[in-house]
């Protein structure tokens, strides 16, 4: 079936009117009127008559009426609805005035159950609009459940995030990986130390012996060679006396070369300079103590650093496999919203706001948000080719300009409802219920 638009409209006893008829002459419909003069009636009767008789209000018979009718010249479709206190009539005939024989399941197929209004879009909530965006897909299910997702992983990747920055705040000043060379010295025995200065003291004690016998061997040598004067004095009478000294002498002598002999023979003394290393074991086995302790601390330290580049380095990895994820969600919701058939080219919906092109819904001009408004509208009914401004106060010169624009480019009709008290000359003024020439 072709496009439809309204090309006459007629309404008696519909809420507030008494009886309207409206025949457009162009694609932007201007309905103007005080509150209460029944301007919004006569605009929204045109989708309860295109919804049949379900989109019927309760009351929608005007007060002190016996019955109404709402009439829609679509050109390729006569709409009439016909209702009283007791019920409703609806018929639906083609161009060649036949009547059609399921009327309301025609009217289905390109009826969404309310007109869409740009600006009513526009100044909703974003939150609202997003509602209003999912409904609109079909999709609504599928695309909570990504953003479900996103929120979960855009959540996982934060807190990975913030354990790499805690990670790289423990790394600040952490020493690089290197070799730490081995101390080679070993702690001085002070156990062993000791019993070598015995055993050095017992050797000193052994040549200490033998030098006080050579002390003593060189008395007696004197001794007897004094006696050996004396003798000479008394020569005669002592002379058996003198050879036995002489024998002392000779014997002494002997031995005294041999005692002398086996003094050389023993090596120089360490005593002292063991005592020397005694006496300074403790600082010297605290100095390999601590430098010990000072490697085995680098070697932690530098084994810690390790350990936090490599966790850095896998959360690092998790957060970009996070991020890749996140863009294959968005990535998805976008091809979802694109083969929804939006009309509007980069509408995308992340963390609960519509975006355009990456550039939020409130932040895009007045003229961008109107004409991705009306896009959106005119895309929920590819067949029925009208929209619905009801609070037009709202657009300024330009924004008229644009909705006019858009109209003639898209092949669409667009009606306005403004509030005025008299009329402008550029539209249609509705009074008590009724057109006002």
């Amino acid at each position: 079936m072709e496009s439809l638009k309204v090309i006459k409209l007629f309404v008696r006893n519909y809420l507030g009117i008494k009886a309207v008829e409206i025949t457009p002459d162009s694609d932007v419909i201007r309905i103007e009127g005080k509150n209460g003069s029944g301007k919004s009636s006569a605009v929204g009767s045109i989708w309860t008559g295109i919804g049949g008789k379900k989109a019927l209000p309760v009351h929608a018979l005007r007060n002190g009426t016996k019955d109404g009718e709402i009439s829609l010249d679509l050109d390729a479709l006569k709409v009439e609805v016909k209702f009283t206190p007791k019920g409703s009539y609806l018929e639906v005939r083609g161009k060649d005035g036949a009547k059609v024989s399921s009327p309301q399941s025609l009217l289905d197929t390109f009826y969404t159950e309310t007109s869409f209004d740009p600006q009513a879009f526009i100044d909703m909530k974003s939150s609202d609009r997003c509602e209003l965006l999912l409904k609109l897909t079909g999709k609504r299910e599928q695309i909570t459940a990504l953003d479900r997702e996103y929120k979960a992983v855009y959540d996982e990747r934060t807190a990975v995030n913030r354990s790499i920055r805690d990670v790289e705040g423990k790394l600040t000043g952490a020493p690089a990986d290197e070799q730490i060379p081995e101390i080679e010295d070993k702690e001085k025995s002070v156990s062993e130390l000791t019993a070598r200065l015995r055993a050095a003291e017992t050797e000193d004690d052994k040549c200490n012996s033998l030098i006080n016998r050579l002390a003593e061997i060189e008395l007696y040598q004197q001794a007897q060679e004094k006696r050996v004067i004396e003798i000479d004095d008394t020569i005669r009478s002592l002379q058996k006396e003198r050879e036995q000294c002489v024998e002392g002498i000779a014997g002494a002598i002997t031995e005294r070369a041999y005692v002398q002999d086996k003094i050389k023979a023993f090596p120089e003394s360490t005593s002292g300079a063991i005592q020397a290393e005694i006496d300074s074991a403790d600082e010297y086995n605290a100095d390999i103590r601590k430098r010990k302790a000072e490697r085995e601390k680098r070697i932690m330290e530098i084994q810690l650093a390790n350990r936090l580049r490599n966790e850095k380095a896998m959360l690092t990895s998790d957060s970009e496999n996070m991020t890749r994820r996140l863009s294959r969600i968005t990535d998805e919701k976008a091809e979802i919203l694109s083969s929804a058939q939006l009309g509007v080219p980069g509408l995308t919906i992340d963390a609960g706001e519509i975006l355009i092109n990456g550039v939020p819904f409130d932040d895009l001009s007045t003229k961008e948000r109107i004409v991705a408004s009306m896009h959106i509208g005119i895309s929920q009914n590819p067949k029925l080719r009208v929209l619905r401004i009801e609070n037009g106060r709202e657009l300024d010169s330009d924004s008229m300009a644009e909705v006019e624009k858009f109209a003639a480019e898209n092949d669409c009709q667009i009606w306005i409802e403004q509030v005025a008290d008299s009329a402008s000359g550029n539209g249609i003024f509705i009074e008590d219920g009724e057109v006002k020439e």
